[in-house]
């Protein structure tokens, strides 16, 4: 039988279409997230060329420094109901079709080779982390009526919560 640690190998091997990345991976594991995945679109948005989803480098409460390549400010941490609302509000980077992601969408985002933080912090600079639910990210997938799903990008894992709970958000277009 193959052990969970054989497959999970196997998978951040077989993820790892790309060329080396700043990414410091454990264990020699290749970076599922490699920098050179992204295209830098120079407005503070990155476009992953594997999916065509044009993310925002910084979360929201954040913004982008061109100058120093990094994110500004603190992070907002939002009811589920209201990172909806700022989503279809949001015209950033000349674009008004924002929306939070799907948790699927959500998910390419995690670096599979490594932990706290389990996302290319290169690519998405001063992303917030923690093992707290606070400090993750909701997905705009609902679980029934009052919870939906989250990532985490402390542990790189995911999770339900209720709605009314605050966390953060990073915003998507197209796909």
């Amino acid at each position: 039988m193959t052990s969970i640690r054989t497959m999970a190998a196997a998978l951040a091997l077989s993820l790892a279409t790309f060329s080396a990345s700043a990414v410091d991976c454990v264990g020699g594991i290749p970076a599922s997230n490699p920098d050179a995945a992204y295209v830098d679109n120079g407005d503070g948005t990155v476009t992953d060329s594997r999916n065509g989803l044009h993310w925002k480098r910084c979360a929201e409460g954040q913004s982008w420094n061109g100058t120093s390549a990094a994110c500004d400010g603190g992070n907002s941490f939002l009811q589920w109901d209201d990172a909806l609302q700022l989503a279809v509000a949001s015209a950033d980077a000349g674009h008004d079709d924002w929306r939070l992601p799907n948790i699927k969408e959500l998910r390419t985002l995690i670096e599979a080779c490594r932990y706290d933080p389990s996302i290319n912090n290169t690519v998405f600079p001063d992303t917030a982390f923690a093992a707290s639910e606070s400090y993750a990210f909701w997905s705009a997938s609902p679980t029934g009526t009052d919870a939906a799903w989250f990532v985490r990008t402390g542990r790189g894992d995911i999770g339900a919560g209720p709605r009314n709970v605050v966390r953060m958000v990073r915003l998507v277009r197209g796909g």
